[in-house]
């Protein structure tokens, strides 16, 4: 995220204090502070650092970088679960920052995710994925189709993705990730399908396809359809050679 310059000594001093505790002490940090009454300029920054800190387990790495302007760049990383996971001194976050400024990225998730993980990805898409546009119910089960197609139509040892940005046209779902080569040519020609109906015949198909007929009844194509009966531009699909078979990416603007 971008934090000006003046707040960035602030978020240092923050993230020294948390470095080297256990959870224990963390827990104590976080009371001592909640008690106190006192958060940072950036409302509660370090309540919810140490808070981070503290259910992780694991150290929190960070790094700001400038990037002009009285800004510098703070990137965060948080890590969850149990085992060991090696902290890399590079930075991958700089060139993520640029592709999400680039493409406009509202959401991007990647891998399969624990039911509790889905439940906050819709609670943030329901209450803070773009401010003031008022389209929260669209996004959440436009969401919730994208992911069931892809439990359907991808390989064991997938990442799936899902990727929502604006477009010019409204809201750019991309979901993707490695499927069989016979699905691909079957999915190639549900697109071509799905992009030659109208409004009314996408409905009449996906009403089919709950009910277990109709001609686009293919692993996830439930899922599919559902995303793609909100479309407002052609659906796009591209595939590639992978080791898993054919990495694919498809694009349904809502």
């Amino acid at each position: 995220n971008a934090i000006p310059d003046d707040e960035a000594q602030e978020l240092r001093s923050i993230l020294a204090r948390i470095d080297g505790h256990d959870q224990k002490q963390l827990k104590e940090m976080f009371l001592r502070a909640l008690q106190s009454g006192k958060t940072t300029e950036r409302g509660g920054a370090g309540l919810g650092l140490i808070e981070m800190a503290r259910r992780s387990g694991h150290a929190l790495w960070h790094r700001l970088s400038s990037i002009g302007h009285g800004h510098g760049l703070f990137s965060l990383r948080v890590v969850v679960g149990s085992g060991e996971v090696p902290m890399k001194e590079e930075d991958p976050f700089g060139p993520l920052h640029q592709a999400v400024v680039d493409l406009d990225i509202l959401l991007l998730t990647k891998g399969r995710l624990s039911p509790g993980l889905q439940k906050t990805i819709v609670d943030l898409i329901t209450k803070d994925l773009d401010p003031g546009v008022g389209r929260a119910d669209t996004w959440t089960r436009s969401y919730l189709a994208a992911t069931e197609f892809l439990e359907g139509a991808t390989v064991d040892g997938s990442r799936p993705l899902v990727m929502i940005a604006r477009s010019t046209n409204g809201h750019s779902f991309v979901i993707g990730g490695d499927m069989r080569k016979e699905r691909v040519d079957l999915l190639e020609q549900e697109v071509a399908s799905i992009n030659n109906m109208d409004g009314f015949r996408l409905q009449g198909a996906y009403r089919n396809a709950l009910l277990g007929r109709g001609e686009l009844i293919g692993p996830g194509s439930l899922g599919l359809l559902d995303l793609a009966r909100r479309k407002v531009a052609p659906v796009a699909l591209s595939r590639k050679a992978s080791p898993h078979g054919e990495r694919v990416l498809v694009e349904v603007v809502v």
